[in-house]
């Protein structure tokens, strides 16, 4: 068996968790396409880094350069997402002794906030 035909076939393992299904699927000869395995793993209820890991591998062996586009694409979101996300950790903020209460606040909270303070 190739690498690819053994990357595809762990992929497809952790896709479809249920080996009932895995065996039926196989019995009728049901090969999937790589963009069905790429959906399949996305939606299916691996934790988040081991769905973007096997993205990543999946990648590494498709021929399907619309699919390649894609998944470069939805990684480089989840990259910029994350970053995003570290960048405004309150927990980092709060032991820098960041004190004023609406600096976490976006601009409609703010507003908001002020409206209230001033309406009391």
């Amino acid at each position: 068996m190739t690498a690819e035909k053994e990357i595809r076939n762990r992929l497809l393992g952790q896709a479809i968790p249920s080996d009932y299904m895995r065996n039926f699927y196989r019995s009728i000869g049901r090969n999937f396409t790589d963009f069905e395995l790429a959906a399949m793993l996305w939606n299916s209820r691996m934790k988040r880094t081991e769905t973007l890991q096997a993205i990543k591998e999946l990648l590494a062996i498709t021929a399907d350069s619309g699919l390649r586009e894609q998944i470069e694409n939805r990684l480089r979101y989840e990259r910029e997402a994350y970053r995003v996300f570290a960048d405004n950790d309150i927990s980092k903020k709060e032991r820098s002794g960041l004190k004023d209460s609406h600096a976490l606040c976006d601009r409609r909270c703010a507003q908001r906030c002020r409206k209230t303070a001033s309406d009391a």
